[in-house]
């Protein structure tokens, strides 16, 4: 019953087949979504750049060509960064409308980013989302009309914070009651296609992955919540509105760098968002499209199909679950079922199996980067062959509760004792996570009952019943089919570095399947077991770290900018963090050191390493005074900011506001508040702002400056680091890290 209850939970988590070019018209089609790459272009598309116009005029013409009429939405959009920093930048959304039978009543959005990083070429991220949808809408339009409209949203300046859909979002969608978004992303490039996060009102939404293999949880939401991560998704769920949001999250190597390529796209996971995506867009669409009188519900999948349910049931749930326990454990203790001391010492020391988990979990990724450091590069991510280190720390993760078991077994714990530790403290877990992690709490309330139910059967059937193995089985095979989809969805979630929290669900899953272990002879059969788990879950890290070759397929990702500090001259070479490589030693020191002073922007508190640069002819921003005027004691200053040379990927403006004096600022029509927003740094330059999109002709900015004496402005300018390096380019085996690199930056002071 387990074994097919884990099998169970693998197969749902494994991709489909992609579809060839030859299947249904109103069926989707990874091949016919795959063919259209070239509208993405073979290079980076970052915001404001020609390769980005160029696919916007692609993306439009295939539109046309689909029968649509494309519109380009030009505007300025500002929002605050994590630093709290200002975001600007000018945008170009495209946007089509599928009209349904009965248009203007209600609407399905669907909604993916076309730029790119500066430095990659973004084929899943979110290149894939963009060929998804247009796949998705010519097989809408190949079926018979819905009922509503369906709008296709390619938005700009996702990359660069959200700028592309809150400028969207601001003009106005319609009734948040009778509109849905779907939203698709990628932080990898393979695997299934991950439905993390709904926006409120879930229950209206969530029906709409029924029909087919969803891979959806409710979980993922509740954890994605209290994660500092967004997606343009963000921006319409803040504004009210509720829909899907779909990414896929294994291969996360190559994320946000320029190993984002078509090649490394896996066709089945196309294929899988494909799916996923038509049969909710048609579910949604051809539906009620009522989203105002729905509450919120827990979901996960289940042989194939998407549960769910009102949120609610989960603390119910697990408070029944509590109580049953106790009542059934009163009884087998009663009756000579269980044993009140054995079941107290599986209680209390099972926390201990758990804590070793987490102990492993937490050295894995320092010992991995001592052992590869190549693997350094790679902080946010898995290694690009996760397998073996997936498998070896389930293993490890087991072994500890088989080790909690052996001990157990020694001091005459049997299976009872075993399932009565389990289940109250998967009772325990089920009652914290609804009430504080709400989503989260059927992971843990329906082993729990299960585990309640399977007590109150031991002690009707007795402890000579033929049905007692079954009876183990049961609650173990819930907790499987629960939780094993979820562990092996957090571990590229999180990265290796944080493997603490997926090896933490392996140990629960250990201990839920333990109380079959019950009537093992106490001794050696259980220790050998023990050995055997460890020793093969270190033989799989040892095999996953011994493969682990820098090679030109699995780059190491390095760190690696290039300044020049236009005042003085001074042009330098700076790195941090990243994996270790002779290229990159060649360019730094070894002393780490600060760079905030002149460029603002680089205020890693790990510093940075440094060397000498050769002085290359790059873009830099200058600024021209247009003119100024006294109000009262504010003195209003207009600017232009421009880039004579050509496009960059980002300007960053920053003023000295160690005694604040700017009572505002209005960037390219955006009006932004001039109080402290960077109190953290030690440097004058505690108000900035992050500009996207600068056209060459420049954008203008205007500064309400307190006072008469001049204000000191630091400029800076980002661009490709190509230029720089061409006299000594990276060797194939070198990527780019997606922090703190592959751009060369220009800065200069200007006092207005």
């Amino acid at each position: 019953m387990v074994v097919l209850a884990l099998g169970g939970s693998l197969w749902v988590i494994s991709p489909p087949a992609a579809v060839g070019s030859g299947a249904p018209a109103d069926a989707f089609s990874a091949d016919r979504a795959l063919a259209q790459l070239d509208i993405l272009g073979s290079g980076p598309r970052p915001t404001g750049s020609p390769a980005a116009a160029a696919v916007g005029d692609r993306l439009t013409a295939r539109l046309t060509a689909l029968g649509l009429r494309p519109e380009t939405r030009r505007d300025t959009a500002a929002r605050v960064a994590s630093d709290g920093a200002h975001r600007v930048g000018r945008v170009a959304n495209i946007h089509a409308v599928i009209p349904g039978r009965e248009p203007g009543v209600g609407a399905v959005y669907l909604v993916a980013h076309h730029d790119s990083i500066p430095f990659g070429p973004g084929a899943a991220d979110d290149g894939m989302g963009v060929l998804t949808i247009l796949e998705t809408a010519r097989a809408v339009l190949a079926g018979p009309p819905l009922r509503h409209d369906v709008h296709l949203l390619f938005t700009d300046a996702e990359e660069a914070g959200l700028l592309g859909a809150r400028a969207f979002v601001a003009a106005g969608l319609g009734d948040p009651d009778r509109t849905a978004v779907i939203n698709l992303e990628a932080r990898g490039n393979r695997g299934r296609a991950v439905m993390f996060e709904t926006g409120g009102r879930s229950g209206s939404v969530v029906p709409a992955l029924s029909g087919g293999s969803a891979l959806a949880t409710s979980m993922a939401g509740a954890v994605y919540q209290v994660l500092p991560n967004d997606t343009d998704f963000t921006e319409f769920r803040a504004a009210g509105y509720t829909g899907l949001n779909f990414a896929l999250i294994d291969g996360s190597a190559s994320y946000h760098t320029p190993h984002d390529t078509a090649d490394r796209l896996d066709p089945g996971s196309v294929q899988d968002l494909g799916d996923q995506v038509l049969r909710a867009t048609r579910n949604l669409a051809d539906g009620p499209l009522r989203t105002d009188d729905a509450g919120e519900v827990s979901y996960f999948p289940l042989f194939g199909t998407t549960v769910s349910y009102p949120r609610v049931v989960d603390l119910v749930v697990a408070v029944l679950a509590a109580v049953l326990l106790l009542g059934a454990g009163v009884l087998a203790l009663r009756r000579r079922v269980a044993r009140g001391r054995a079941t107290v010492l599986a209680a209390s020391t099972l926390p201990l199996s758990l804590l070793g988990a987490a102990v492993v979990g937490l050295l894995v990724w320092p010992l991995s980067v001592l052992i590869r450091p190549a693997l350094g590069g790679l902080v946010f991510s898995l290694p690009y062959r996760p397998l073996p280190y997936l498998l070896g720390l389930s293993l490890l993760a087991v072994a500890g509760t088989a080790g909690w078991l052996a001990v157990l077994r020694r001091r005459g714990v049997g299976g009872p004792e075993l399932l009565l530790a389990a289940g109250a403290w998967f009772a325990v877990l089920a009652v914290v996570a609804s009430v504080l992690l709400p989503g989260a709490g059927y992971l843990f309330a329906w082993p729990a009952l299960a585990t309640g139910g399977a007590v109150l059967l031991l002690v009707l059937l007795g402890t000579d019943s033929p049905w007692r193995p079954v009876v183990l089985a049961v609650p173990a095979a819930v907790a499987v089919l629960l939780l094993t989809p979820v562990a092996v969805l957090v571990f590229p979630a999180v990265g290796l570095a944080a493997a603490v929290v997926p090896m933490l669900l392996v140990a629960l899953l250990g201990a839920a399947v333990a109380p079959l272990g019950g009537r093992l002879p106490a001794g050696r059969p259980v220790l050998a077991g023990t050995l055997a788990l460890t020793l093969g879950g270190l033989a799989t890290l040892g095999v996953g770290l011994g493969t682990e070759r820098v090679s030109v397929d699995r780059p190491a990702q390095v760190s690696l900018l290039y300044t020049v500090d236009l005042d003085t001259g001074t042009a330098r070479w700076a790195s941090a963090g990243g994996a270790p490589d002779a290229w990159v030693d060649r360019h730094v020191g070894d002393d780490t050191g600060s760079l905030e002073e002149d460029f603002p922007t680089l205020y890693d508190p790990g510093g940075y390493r440094t060397g000498p640069a050769p002085t290359v002819d790059l873009p830099a921003a200058g600024i021209t005074v247009l003119g100024q005027r006294q109000n009262d004691d504010v003195r209003v200053v207009r600017l232009r900011l421009a880039v004579p040379s050509g496009q960059a990927d980002m300007l960053a403006l920053y003023a000295d506001s160690v005694t604040p004096r700017l009572d505002g600022v209005t960037v390219d029509g955006a009006v932004l508040p001039g109080a402290v927003n960077r109190p953290f740094t030690d440097t004058p330059w505690r108000w900035g702002s992050y500009l996207f999109g600068v056209p060459a002709g420049g954008i203008e900015v205007e500064l309400r400056i307190r006072g008469a004496e001049p204000l000191a402005l630091r400029l800076l300018t980002y661009s490709a680091i190509g230029p720089a390096v061409a006299a000594d380019p990276p060797p194939a085996r070198v990527t780019w890290s997606a922090d703190a690199a592959g751009e060369a930056i220009t800065a200069r002071t200007v006092r207005v």
